[in-house]
């Protein structure tokens, strides 16, 4: 699919939020993923990116954290309040949290193709948003018929253009072409 720059975040949000599949090679380093396959800027991660979630536990050395087949990922930029310095990676008052962080693994051997979930909180959604999907994510056909079906109207006047396996494809015809799937791949070009 393609869509204008500006639509990206507006239609994929909730999907963003919740979670994606990217297909990666597995295990690697948390910082190697988002920086070396994913192609996050390594100045964002260590500067806006503030919250990290490994598995539902804040990790602060990104470098030592391993990510392995059918983890979950979750980055933030800075929450507020009390919380969100507590669970800042690095932050102050990281010791106030010994008990849930993720401790450090040693490096990853071996490389191989893996999915790993990736949730996207705040102003995240609208700066990592458009790189994540241009990436391309694993979708379960039922969340792009929501997609499609939720924000039809405005879909159709921000998409220039959808390709299935190499052919354009009419918008509208997607949900029912991709029913049998048990995973569809979709990748937004900006």
């Amino acid at each position: 699919m393609q869509f204008e720059a500006t639509q990206i975040a507006r239609f994929f949000s909730q999907v963003l939020t919740k979670g994606v599949r990217c297909g990666a090679c597995l295990p690697c380093g948390l910082k190697e993923l988002l920086c070396e396959q994913i192609g996050l800027p390594p100045a964002y991660v260590d500067d806006r990116v503030q919250t990290v979630f490994l598995n539902g536990k804040p990790v602060d050395d990104l470098d030592t954290a391993v990510v392995v087949s059918n983890d979950s990922v979750a980055l933030s930029a800075a929450m507020p309040g009390l919380i969100g310095a507590i669970l800042r990676k690095d932050g102050y008052y990281a010791a106030m949290r010994r008990e849930i962080t993720h401790s450090g693994e040693c490096a990853a051997t071996g490389t191989g193709d893996g999915f790993v979930t990736v949730k996207l909180f705040n102003l995240t959604v609208r700066e990592v948003g458009p790189l994540l999907l241009e990436y391309g994510i694993w979708l379960a056909p039922s969340e792009l018929g929501d997609l499609l079906h939720d924000g039809a109207e405005a879909l159709q006047g921000a998409c220039q253009k959808v390709t299935l396996d190499g052919n354009d494809t009419p918008l509208a015809s997607l949900p029912e072409k991709l029913s049998a799937a048990e995973f569809v791949f979709l990748q937004i070009n900006r």
